[in-house]
């Protein structure tokens, strides 16, 4: 081979020489495939959706509260089918004065029963529970509950 002159195999492993005065049979060249976004989306998706194997439990249902001259008692319905919560996670929201809903249990709800004690007279509270599941994946926030504790 004369300086200045290449060889490579090509697909067939037949030398093709690139140089002067020497001619070659070119090989086909492979394109780059583009990155299919709409692929990596859903994979993606799956991934943060499925919590990478981990179920998503189902909240509980039919969240209602009453007031008594104890505080405000929650009480709902535990998930059904297959959905297994082993505690709860109850939250408020003042109806006046703040925004956004605080966890007010400070350890894990086993019933499906919560008395919130720290009520003020004249005051409306709304509520939403959380199941969570045996891994402490926590579920979507149950329907709405609110509560108006009476002035007297």
């Amino acid at each position: 081979m004369m300086p200045g002159h290449t060889q490579e195999l090509t697909k067939q492993g037949t030398a093709k020489r690139n140089g002067s005065g020497a001619r070659g049979v070119a090989s086909p060249q492979k394109q780059a495939t583009p990155l299919n976004i709409n692929k990596l989306f859903f994979f993606l998706s799956l991934l943060l959706f499925t919590g990478c194997g981990t179920t998503i439990i189902s909240p509980g249902a039919n969240l209602t509260g009453a007031s008594s001259k104890y505080g405000i008692q929650l009480k709902w319905d535990a998930p059904g089918g297959s959905d297994r919560a082993v505690s709860y996670d109850v939250y408020r929201e003042l109806t006046t004065g703040t925004v956004g809903f605080q966890q007010i249990n400070t350890s894990p709800v086993a019933d499906v029963t919560y008395t919130d004690k720290a009520v003020q007279l004249g005051v409306s509270y709304t509520y939403v529970v959380r199941a969570l599941d045996a891994e402490g994946a926590e579920s979507d926030p149950s329907n709405v509950a609110t509560v108006t504790v009476p002035s007297s």
